[in-house]
């Protein structure tokens, strides 16, 4: 997921795709969420992020499996046997030392929370995705486990720049599915840990 660097969202976009690779890695599911162990996080519900999408595993299966088995790259990592593994790693989380009314009023986690809804570009024309699946798992995060209360914009990749004014422009918040290929190229980006490794 891609936002700008200057907003508190990059990070909790980012905290929430590792909680859900996080919850694969210690067994968790929709089913038994309120078992995970996690800090307090207080402007984040990280639980209802996998309520509302699963953990990893279940997202790469619902989304990729039929099409592209899991594998390589896309496995989780484990320490214990490096031939099978992947880059997933399993990232402890953690605390974050700010709460919501600390953000700035003309932040964008701000803008979000008082219009009541997340608007996250998709790349692509799917209606079910990977890409959907985070941007529903980042809304109900947001929005005490609520994962409707996102508006999916489609939109199309033509090149990393049309993006940037994307966002700029506000008529995203966040965009699900970009390449991080040419991220060196757009330092104000910032880019959560990959989630698909297309080889």
């Amino acid at each position: 997921m891609v936002t700008r660097k200057k907003d508190q969202l990059g990070l909790s976009a980012n905290l929430v795709l590792r909680t859900l690779i996080h919850a694969e890695a210690a067994n968790i599911t929709k089913a038994n969420a309120d078992e995970l162990n996690i800090s307090d996080v207080p402007e984040l519900d990280l639980i209802s992020a996998i309520k509302a999408a699963g953990n990893y595993g279940d997202i790469y299966e619902r989304n990729m499996e039929l099409w592209l088995p899991r594998k390589g790259l896309n496995l989780l990592y484990s320490a214990s046997d490096a031939t099978e593994s992947g880059l997933h790693y399993s990232h402890p989380t953690g605390e974050i030392n700010y709460f919501r009314h600390e953000f700035a009023a003309d932040s964008k986690m701000n803008q979000i929370l008082e219009r009541g809804s997340l608007i996250c570009g998709v790349i692509g024309n799917e209606e079910q995705s990977m890409e959907t699946d985070y941007c529903r798992a980042l809304s109900a995060s947001l929005f005490s486990g609520n994962p409707n209360l996102v508006d999916i914009v489609k939109i199309n990749y033509e090149n990393l720049a049309g993006l940037v004014t994307k966002l700029d422009s506000g008529e995203v918040d966040v965009i699900a599915g970009a390449s991080v290929v040419a991220a060196p190229l757009f330092p104000d980006l910032a880019f959560t840990q990959p989630y698909y490794f297309d080889g």
